[in-house]
């Protein structure tokens, strides 16, 4: 009778409508703590692949560049200039 479920059978001014509504309250705030939670998880996630990402990439056009017979000032050049595309 009194569950949350089966709210049309409770008064609106009854203690147990109030706790229902504090008990939904509480359960929606912890769902939305858990939410962010995954959310700022799945963001350092990204950017922490973001960064791999960038270093393997450079490394692997490095070392493309280095075995071609460039130079590394050639490179750094080639580099920067590409880092500064980027921003």
């Amino acid at each position: 009778m009194g569950s949350c479920s089966v709210a049309s059978t409770v008064s609106k001014s009854s203690p147990k409508s109030h706790l229902c509504g504090e008990y939904m309250n509480l359960v929606f705030d912890v769902w939305c703590f858990s939410l962010k939670m995954e959310f700022e998880k799945l963001a350092q996630e990204k950017t922490e692949m973001q960064r791999h990402y960038v270093m393997v990439s450079t490394s692997c056009q490095y070392l493309t560049f280095f075995l071609t017979g460039g130079s590394v000032a050639e490179w750094l050049a080639c580099w920067t200039q590409a880092q500064k595309g980027l921003g």
